[in-house]
């Protein structure tokens, strides 16, 4: 008899891991328009070693971050930054742009008020990532 090793997950879904975010980060950085590309301010210690790692820039003038946290997003969003999490329950604080774990898989959820907000300021967003992307 094979025994395989399973693990069971109760009341949680899995985030995604700095790998899976790392490409989501970099098609919204680079489709943000020429003041952003490859640019992006950042908080957070393995998203910001895994943004480099793909040849991204940490500047802290940049209209694009990722918030790990509440008090992240809360920070950026006084500055008025476009803001990348993977809380679903942060676009209600003020976060732009959610991609979380659903069904085994990643989804974008898109806060529809801030998007259009930031397109009249210039940012813009990829086709590829819109088409993904389900909207609040």
């Amino acid at each position: 008899m094979i025994v395989l090793p399973f693990t069971v997950m109760i009341g949680a879904t899995p985030k995604l891991t700095v790998k899976e975010l790392g490409g989501f980060l970099k098609v919204i950085v680079a489709s943000a328009g020429a003041a952003d590309q490859g640019r992006m301010d950042c908080l957070d210690d393995a998203v910001t070693e895994e943004m480099k790692s793909r040849g991204l820039t940490l500047d802290v003038r940049s209209r694009i971050a990722f918030a790990a946290n509440l008090v992240q997003v809360r920070t950026f969003n006084a500055v008025d930054k476009l803001i990348v999490c993977t809380d679903k329950t942060f676009l209600k604080e003020g976060a732009t742009i959610a991609i979380v774990r659903e069904d085994g898989r990643p989804a974008i959820y898109i806060d529809i008020k801030r998007k259009k907000s930031f397109e009249e300021a210039g940012v813009s967003f990829s086709d590829a990532l819109l088409k993904m992307a389900k909207f609040l």
